[in-house]
């Protein structure tokens, strides 16, 4: 670990640090610390109401319930195992429309960097072992700097 050094609380005050490693559930009590411009911190409390893909849909659903237009953005989203009858409904009634346009993405609720996510059109290939999101795949989706987000 070049150029990095662990915090010692018996010789470093507890200010002293520009990175703070936490797990989701740790101890918050180091963030009263957090004074300098060049802290950081890789998770911040109750910040899963907007990073866990089921908790950020059932978020912007509410959003959307409240405000409808500014939220319209969100693409349809159902959230596997509660939605799936919803889903499958969906999904058939596009069908039968003769909707072309019925690709779908699945993602893990917890899911980063990619992992477990597939693409699907047909109800046969729904595969999932936990939390999922599907959710309406856009083939020209907002990107910030050229990347993709979620």
């Amino acid at each position: 670990r070049r150029g990095w050094a662990e915090n010692n609380p018996r010789v470093h005050h507890p200010s002293e640090w520009n990175l703070l490693w936490r797990l989701p559930f740790a101890d918050a009590s180091k963030y009263r610390y957090c004074s300098k411009h060049l802290q950081r911190v890789n998770h911040y409390e109750k910040s899963s109401g907007i990073c866990m893909k089921d908790q950020l849909t059932r978020n912007l659903r509410r959003m959307q319930h409240v405000f409808r237009k500014p939220y319209g953005f969100y693409p349809p989203t159902y959230i596997l195992p509660r939605d799936l009858r919803k889903f499958e409904s969906a999904f058939r009634a596009k069908k039968k429309a003769g909707d072309r346009d019925n690709l779908w993405i699945c993602k893990p609720a917890d899911g980063s960097q990619g992992e477990d996510i597939y693409l699907l059109n047909s109800l046969g290939d729904i595969e999932y072992s936990g939390p999922m999101v599907i959710q309406k795949y856009l083939s020209d989706p907002c990107l910030i700097a050229g990347y993709k987000f979620d």
